[in-house]
C-alpha cells in the first residue's frame, strides 16, 4: 500500500510530487497520459530558425497553409492550445464530454497544458486571494521555492521601468521589491519592442490600462536552462524543443528517473472507493490498452483537473445527476495592424513568448479586471491563423502574404465572475457541461474593446476589424472551481488545507479548490497551492 496517491500529472500535481519528495515523503502519481516526445512542428531549414525559413522559402505559404495538417488537430479552430502536436493525441482521447454551447475537454496529456502557449507567470494580489478568504502570506514562501523550480524570468520590481526592451513595468503581485530575485527578463520579441517604444512616446496622458513586460516560466537566452537551453529559434508557443520553457512532463519524469517519486503512466484512474476495513482508499485503474488494476493508498491527492476531479469525486459525496458551478475564465481574441512594420522582414532569432502583458479594469475590485497577453506573428502557425480570420482560405492567405510580419495577435482573459457553466456527473460516470457567459460580460467585453483600441493607438497600430472575438464558453481550457475552498462545510466543497468535506484524506490541489480565478494566469498560483497543501498534510499533529 502506498503512503500517498496523486491522481493527475499536471503542473499542480508535478508541484505536490515535488513538494513530498523534498520532504523525502514517499508518492506515486498516477496520470492517464504518458510523456511525448519532444520536436518541432516542421522542419524549417537552414539552421532551424522559423523565420529565417519563413523569410526565404518560396512554399512557405503552401506548406504553412494549406498542407500544415489541420486534419490532425481538428479542435485547433476552437483554441489555440490543441495546435500543439505532444498533445493531440491526448485531447483526442480525452473527449467524453456531453457539451451544451461548451467546448472543453478532460485533458489526460502527462503534463497537462504546461507545455506552451505563452509561459506566462501572474503573481496574484491581495484583492485576488481576498476572493478565496485567504491571505497571500501563505502563498509567498512557495511562489519563492518555485520561481528557482520553475525558472522564472522577468522584471524584478513591482512599478520598475525597465531599461530592457521598452521599459515597461512589471507587476510582481503579493511579492515586494526585496522579496524575490526573478532570472533576467527576456529581451522582448523586437515587434513587440518596437511597438512600445512608440507607445510611449505617443502616451500623452495617464491611462487606466497598464502595460507590463511580463513575467514567464523559462530562463532568458544566455542563462542554464535545465534541462534545455533558448536558443531563440521562436517555437515557444507551441513547445520548445530545446526544453527551455518549464512542463509539468519533464519535471515529474525527472523526478521519477532519480527514483524520488514512482510515476505511473498511461493509467486513467476510473473510480476511487474506501477499501473493505475503511481505513484507507483504492483507486480502480484501466490502462491504454483496456487492462485494469488496483492501488491503494493511505491518502489521495486529487489533481485531475476540475472535471476530471468532479467526476472521480462527485459519486463519493452522492452528488450525481446534480448540477453544480464550473468556473472558467472567457477569453477573447485580437489582432493588431501596424502601419509602420510594413515591408519589414522577420527578425532572424526571436523569442515568440507572449512577454507583452496588460490589466484592463472592467469596473469594480481589482480582482475583477481582465489581463491579455500580446505577441507578433513570427511565432505562430499560419495555417491557425488563416482558421481564425473571419474570410476565406483564399482571402485570408492574400492578407497574410501582406501583413503577417505587420500585425500583431492577443487575447484579453476575463475573470471566472463572468463564466456561467454548469457540470454534473451521471451515475454512469457521464460528465455533461452547460456552458455560458453572464450577461454582465457583453459590458466589460465593450469597455475594454474601446480601451484596447485607444491605446493600441498610441503605438501606432490599428485594432483590426471585429475587435476582440469572444471565444465559445470553455475554449479557455481554464477550469475550476467544482470542489473549491469553503469554510461552510457543505458537500462539494473542501477546507483551506484541501481536505473535502465527508472524506477524510482526500485532498484536491489543483484547480477544483479554487472558489474564484482571476484574469490573472493562475497555473503558478494552483502550483503554490498544491505545494502549501502538502506542507499542511505533513505536518505533524498538534499535542
Amino acid at each position: 500500500m502506498r503512503r500517498h496517491l496523486i491522481i493527475g500529472g499536471g503542473p499542480s500535481a508535478a508541484a505536490a510530487a515535488r513538494r513530498f519528495a523534498e520532504l523525502s515523503e514517499p508518492v506515486t502519481v498516477v496520470c492517464a497520459g504518458k510523456a511525448q516526445p519532444v520536436a518541432p512542428m516542421l522542419s524549417y531549414g537552414e539552421g532551424d530558425r522559423w523565420s529565417n525559413w519563413r523569410s526565404t522559402s518560396k512554399t512557405q505559404w503552401s506548406d504553412m497553409i494549406e498542407t500544415a495538417g489541420e486534419a490532425d488537430y481538428a479542435w485547433s479552430d476552437k483554441s489555440p492550445k490543441f495546435t500543439i502536436p505532444r498533445y493531440a493525441a491526448a485531447f483526442a482521447r480525452s473527449d467524453e464530454i456531453v457539451r451544451d454551447n461548451f467546448f472543453g475537454a478532460n485533458i489526460q496529456g502527462l503534463g497537462g497544458l504546461s507545455v506552451g502557449w505563452g509561459a506566462g507567470v501572474e503573481f496574484w494580489s491581495e484583492d485576488d486571494f481576498a476572493q478565496w478568504g485567504m491571505s497571500g502570506d501563505a502563498f509567498r514562501p512557495h511562489y519563492q521555492a518555485l520561481i528557482d523550480i520553475v525558472g522564472v524570468s522577468g522584471p524584478p520590481a513591482r512599478g520598475v521601468e525597465r531599461a530592457c526592451g521598452a521599459r515597461i513595468s512589471g507587476d510582481l503581485g503579493v511579492l515586494q521589491d526585496d522579496d524575490v530575485s526573478l532570472y533576467r527578463p527576456t529581451e522582448l520579441n523586437p515587434v513587440l519592442d518596437r511597438f512600445a517604444g512608440r507607445y510611449l512616446k505617443g502616451r500623452k496622458s495617464a491611462s487606466a490600462l497598464r502595460w507590463m513586460h511580463a513575467a514567464v516560466r523559462t530562463r532568458a537566452a544566455g542563462e542554464a536552462v535545465k534541462p534545455g537551453h533558448c536558443s531563440r529559434s521562436g517555437y515557444c508557443l507551441t513547445g520548445c524543443p530545446q526544453n527551455a520553457i518549464y512542463s509539468a512532463d519533464r519535471d515529474l519524469s525527472e523526478l521519477a528517473a532519480k527514483g524520488l517519486i514512482e510515476l505511473v503512466t498511461d493509467e486513467e484512474v476510473v473510480r476511487i472507493e474506501r477499501t473493505g476495513d475503511d481505513t484507507h482508499w483504492r483507486a480502480h485503474l484501466r490502462s491504454g490498452d483496456g487492462k485494469v488494476s488496483q492501488i491503494e493508498a493511505e491518502t489521495l491527492l486529487v489533481a485531475a483537473g476540475a472535471i476530471g476531479s468532479a467526476k472521480l469525486v462527485y459519486p463519493l459525496l452522492g452528488l450525481t445527476d446534480t448540477p453544480r458551478r464550473l468556473l472558467s475564465t472567457p477569453a477573447g481574441g485580437y489582432g493588431v495592424v501596424l502601419p509602420f512594420e510594413f515591408g519589414r522582414a522577420f527578425d532572424d532569432e526571436f523569442v515568440s513568448l507572449l512577454q507583452l502583458g496588460f490589466q484592463l479594469p472592467t469596473g469594480g475590485a481589482q480582482a475583477d479586471d481582465a489581463y491579455g497577453y500580446i505577441t507578433s506573428l513570427d511565432g505562430l502557425p499560419l495555417w491557425f491563423l488563416c482558421l481564425n480570420m473571419p474570410a476565406s482560405a483564399g482571402l485570408s492567405r492574400a492578407i497574410l502574404r501582406e501583413l503577417a510580419s505587420a500585425m500583431l495577435a492577443g487575447n484579453v482573459i476575463f475573470p471566472s465572475k463572468y463564466s456561467d457553466h454548469a457540470i454534473a456527473v451521471g451515475r454512469d460516470g457521464q460528465v455533461k457541461v452547460r456552458g455560458g457567459y453572464t450577461a454582465e460580460l457583453d459590458d466589460a467585453l465593450r469597455k475594454c474593446q474601446a480601451q484596447l483600441g485607444r491605446e493600441v493607438g498610441r503605438g501606432g497600430g490599428i485594432l483590426a476589424p471585429g475587435g476582440i472575438r469572444l471565444g465559445l464558453p470553455g475554449s479557455d481550457l481554464h477550469f475550476g472551481g467544482t470542489l473549491p475552498h469553503s469554510t461552510t462545510g457543505q458537500a462539494g466543497t473542501c477546507d483551506h488545507d484541501g481536505a473535502i468535506t465527508g472524506l477524510p484524506s482526500i485532498y484536491v490541489v489543483d484547480g477544483a479548490a479554487a472558489p474564484s480565478l482571476p484574469g490573472r494566469a493562475h497555473t503558478f498560483t494552483l502550483m503554490a497551492n498544491a505545494r502549501r497543501i502538502v506542507d499542511r498534510l505533513t505536518q505533524p499533529p498538534r499535542a
